[in-house]
């Protein structure tokens, strides 16, 4: 399991972003698997919570477009 496989994930995305508690036990049970998981969940998490926050390297435009891609993302699937 990856950064990048979690972030397309549709079933994390709503989890994360919509705060599923449906979805909890599995992403506790996938996170619980390795310690490769568990750190990728968390990042994947960390990325995904902390997209409104300012930071250096990425204009507020571009997260703006990155929010508006993951918004589509789950409205189409």
């Amino acid at each position: 399991m990856s950064l990048e496989s979690l972030l397309v994930d549709v079933r994390f995305l709503h989890y994360v972003l919509d705060d599923d508690v449906s979805q909890k036990s599995y992403w506790d049970t996938v996170a619980g698997l390795s310690e490769d998981n568990k750190q990728a969940v968390e990042r994947a998490k960390n990325v995904l919570m902390h997209l409104d926050e300012p930071c250096n390297f990425v204009s507020r435009k571009e997260i703006l477009r990155l929010r508006g891609r993951i918004r589509q993302t789950l409205r189409v699937r």
